[in-house]
């Protein structure tokens, strides 16, 4: 009867630890890996004569994955892009956008993240990712209906940064089998500093349960974005080590099935 009991807790427990997994947030660590499945956009692709959709421009136009998780304390977001986003934030004398967030997923895009990534040190090191809040913002010089592209009028007071420790960054660096350079940009905000911030300005009617995040370049010549549903999207691959508990649970059910039939027909 003890190894019937034990046996049940086991399984039990492998079905809670498959669940939990499944909902794990993603890693910031610099790299857009498995742990962003089912919580991201992916358009890694340049088709005939450097179309990246809406318009041209090839790898360094190629905006590749765009990510957003929100959970109870923090929201994270991930962007990977054959853009360069390191230093003066340019290719071809044309900026990188602001990585805008809108909060109800209604079109607004009311905040707005701006990132200044070092690569003067050997590798890609983030000095500051901020989250503003914005009144406007502008279209891209092309292609409008990228829109939108980087901060107009907004309150100059972040909300969350990393110089206050509220915001948690990471920027990668890699560079595949054709040559071509990949960057990335991860993020988590904690969430009750942004409530609080938000309190304290007596701005009210934000909810964290849905949000979407958009990227584009001042040309506009790609576009990503990404909604997330609070809860709603999770990752239904479990590990490979809750996986081989599960298994040993049912095997020692099964095992004890099989005892208690003998038992019986004897």
């Amino acid at each position: 009867m003890k190894k019937h009991y034990l046996i049940l807790l086991q399984i039990i427990l492998s079905v809670f630890l498959v669940y939990s997994f499944a909902f794990a947030a993603p890693s910031i660590n610099g790299s857009m890996d498995s742990d962003w499945t089912g919580y991201q956009t992916v358009e890694d692709w340049v088709g005939g004569g450097g179309y990246v959709g809406p318009g041209y421009g090839g790898q360094n136009f190629d905006i590749e994955k765009i990510g957003l998780y929100i959970d109870d304390s923090k929201l994270y977001f991930g962007l990977q892009t054959g853009f360069d986003i390191t230093g003066d934030n340019e290719v071809h004398n044309l900026e990188g956008g602001d990585i805008a967030l809108d909060f109800g997923s209604d079109g607004s895009f009311e905040f707005g993240f701006d990132y200044s990534i070092d690569s003067t040190t050997g590798g890609t090191t983030v000095t500051t990712v901020s989250l503003y809040q914005v009144d406007s913002w502008l279209d891209p010089t092309y292609y409008k209906g990228s829109k939108p592209w980087k901060m107009d009028s907004y309150d100059h007071s972040a909300l969350a940064s990393t110089t206050d420790g509220s915001i948690e960054a990471v920027c990668g660096y890699s560079k595949d089998n054709d040559g071509d350079s990949h960057h990335t940009l991860e993020a988590s905000v904690d969430l009750s500093v942004l409530a609080n911030k938000l309190e304290a300005l007596n701005v009210n009617g934000y909810s964290f349960d849905t949000a979407t995040v958009h990227w584009t370049m001042e040309c506009g010549n790609d576009i990503l974005e990404n909604t997330m549903t609070k809860h709603l999207e999770y990752n239904p691959t479990p590990e490979p080590a809750t996986l081989l508990l599960f298994g040993m649970g049912l095997i020692g059910a099964g095992a004890l099935g099989r005892k208690k039939f003998k038992k019986d027909k004897l």
